[in-house]
């Protein structure tokens, strides 16, 4: 069965097409959570506006990511589990989480291609007030053609998955981190965690803790090796941490147990003392490479090779024993189509999803009982730009968790989609927050 069984739909409706094409141009440079659709495709005023309803003269038919049959496939060898440039702006753009590439930074406008809305637009039946249209219209440049940051793009709207609680993502996915809408680990898992939790490092020698995910979880994570455990006075003496993850690999490698990147793993983890039977617990923060259908499409895509990727990882790690998952934070600064906005929130739904399957036991070859590692979420990473008021220290880009977060331009490279210093200090104290306070992690983190 696919796995778009889990999304709760609000209506029965056929499949839409999004005849949005290619050639609209759009006047903002914002990234607005909602936008009205008009017979000449997004309505620049209405997104402007910050419209997140359906406009009254929807066409009784769209598109979701309709692709001119004259523009060229998107290049996907980009780094990163990503691949070029995506999310809006009046010149093309794109936008991803943070890694670095090579940034094209000419002044040159780049061409027109795709114009992105959301996953649902209106019908005749559906009003302003019940319509589910939830959209972020962007021009993607051709990868190697884009601009590279793009600072006008500090917000999008968007709900952070740990406030939209019992409620449905564009009427079809229920929030929270959790199952039930919510934000707390049910207590039966986390008393799971703590048990597995007090086995690890309990047969003698050293407990390795790596990373898994693509360039941006690489380069997060090596200031976190480098700099965030230092910091951390009582850090268990038995513990190594290697970084495991690889650039240029996102997740559709890893869901492959012959790609040579298990190599590349196990080779780079060594360069910090850790061997294969060593690995114990594992972060993984990965991406699918250059998504650009609907949410269901993509988040089905990205289910199946997250899920294999995680089996990948307890066959490979015969001793690991807990993973811990991350979606992305923000994506969209940058207008390379790698794996930008909305993609990088949704991707969230899918670690939830997966953790779920664990939980409520859906899935025979990831339960507890089978002896599969123990899931669950690490630290939640996105937070929506600077906040609803575009301004540095106003409105945070998430209430929940309440810890200000925003995510600033300048926390990014040059291209936008690899994290600069900015970007991997806050998710490097994210993870030492996580790592020195979840009950599931301190017997095994600290002394």
């Amino acid at each position: 069965m696919s796995n778009a069984a889990r999304f709760v739909r609000s209506f029965a409706t056929t499949t839409r097409s999004l005849l949005v094409g290619p050639t609209v141009l759009l006047t903002t440079l914002s990234l607005s959570g909602g936008c009205a659709v008009g017979e000449g495709g997004v309505d620049p005023d209405a997104f402007e506006a910050g419209h997140h309803g359906c406009a009254p003269n929807c066409p009784p038919m769209a598109t979701h990511g309709h692709r001119d049959t004259d523009q060229p496939p998107h290049d996907t060898s980009g780094d990163d589990g990503t691949t070029g440039s995506p999310p809006m702006t009046s010149t093309g753009g794109s936008a991803s989480d943070g890694a670095e590439s090579s940034g094209d930074t000419d002044d040159t406008e780049p061409p027109m291609a795709d114009t992105m809305c959301g996953d649902w637009v209106c019908q005749g039946f559906e009003d302003i007030d019940t319509c589910p249209f939830d959209c972020v219209p962007y021009t993607v440049a051709p990868m190697g053609q884009g601009v590279g940051k793009i600072c006008e793009r500090d917000f999008t709207g968007f709900t952070p998955i740990t406030e939209i609680g019992t409620g449905l993502y564009l009427g079809q996915a229920q929030g929270g981190l959790y199952p039930g809408g919510s934000n707390e680990r049910p207590a039966a898992h986390t008393n799971a965690g703590i048990a597995t939790a007090q086995t690890v490092g309990q047969g003698g020698g050293d407990v390795c803790l790596i990373s898994i995910g693509m360039s941006n979880t690489y380069q997060k994570w090596q200031m976190f090796m480098t700099q965030g455990i230092a910091g951390v006075a009582n850090l268990n003496p038995a513990l190594r941490v290697a970084n495991g993850a690889v650039g240029s690999n996102p997740v559709d490698t890893t869901a492959d147990p012959n790609n040579g990147v298990w190599n590349s793993i196990d080779n780079q983890i060594a360069g910090s003392g850790c061997t294969p039977d060593e690995v114990q617990v594992v972060w993984m923060l990965h991406a699918e490479r250059g998504p650009t259908q609907s949410f269901i499409v993509e988040a089905d895509r990205y289910y199946d090779d997250l899920r294999a990727t995680a089996i990948n990882l307890a066959d490979h790690f015969p001793n690991l024993q807990m993973i811990y998952l991350s979606s992305r934070s923000y994506a969209g600064y940058s207008d390379r189509d790698n794996n930008p906005e909305p993609y990088a929130h949704q991707g969230a739904f899918v670690v939830k999803w997966l953790i779920e399957a664990q939980i409520d036991g859906s899935d025979p070859a990831i339960a507890l009982g089978s002896g599969f590692p123990w899931m669950a979420w690490g630290p939640y990473l996105w937070s929506d730009g600077q906040g609803a008021d575009r301004a540095e220290g106003g409105v945070p880009g998430r209430l929940i968790p309440d810890d200000g977060m925003e995510y600033l331009c300048d926390d990014f490279a040059a291209d936008g989609i690899h994290p600069g210093m900015g970007m991997r200090t806050k998710v490097t104290a994210q993870l030492v927050d996580f790592f020195t306070s979840d009950p599931t992690a301190t017997p095994w983190f600290l002394q």
